[in-house]
């Protein structure tokens, strides 16, 4: 099997894509396309080295790195926050629609009770 550095420039095979390796976790390569815009995982066999292209990574990478990897879970408790806003928000429009209706159906089945009696 293959094995790949940090810093060395890759071909996705089948998505017909190149990047660079940025980390490595176990069997998995973590790959960097279109300018760092898009980081995914790959394994050793969906890739392939581009001969000649090594970049060596900076000294302070993995500090660059925890501070995308904070940037983005901010991202994400962002979009949970406003995820619960809508929810919490459609609760209580459901509620607001449904109190008339409960309503009505007490007073129509008061009004049935009270003409049995």
């Amino acid at each position: 099997m293959r094995s790949f550095n940090v810093g060395d420039k890759v071909r996705i095979k089948y998505k017909e894509q190149e990047g660079y390796v940025i980390d490595i976790d176990g069997d998995l390569y973590k790959v960097s396309t279109k300018d760092g815009a898009y980081v995914d995982s790959f394994y050793a066999k969906d890739l392939e080295l581009l001969q000649g292209v090594v970049i060596t990574p900076s000294k302070n990478y993995k500090s660059n790195y925890r501070e995308d990897e904070e940037s983005s879970s901010s991202d994400t408790m962002s979009k949970v926050e406003a995820l619960h806003a809508l929810t919490s928000l459609l609760l209580g429009v459901l509620c607001l629609l449904a109190l008339p209706v409960i309503l009505i159906f007490f007073f129509v089945m008061g009004i049935a009770k009270s003409s049995k009696d």
